[in-house]
């Protein structure tokens, strides 16, 4: 077993713990977070979805599709976001 080795993307299974990397989401003020959520997709039924996804399977392999959806979503957002503000 090579140490090592880097993964390919084939062997890389996403787990919940990747929604969580990098960069927080930015901070939007109460006084202007109506105005600039305004059109945004808030990824809320995504993220319903993944959860229900994790509640009946108990483990992230069986929901990779709810992942990566979810993950594309909010990476959407959070640049929607930062290119109104």
């Amino acid at each position: 077993m090579d140490v090592d080795r880097q993964e390919t993307m084939e062997e890389t299974i996403l787990v919940g713990d990747d929604l969580m990397r990098g960069p927080p989401s930015p901070v939007v003020p109460k006084e202007i977070a109506s105005h600039v959520l305004e059109g945004v997709e808030l990824c809320d039924g995504i993220l319903k979805n993944l959860f229900l996804c994790l509640q009946i399977n108990d483990i992230e392999p069986f929901c990779q599709d709810e992942i990566v959806l979810y993950k594309q979503c909010a990476e959407k957002r959070v640049s929607y976001i930062k290119t109104i503000l």
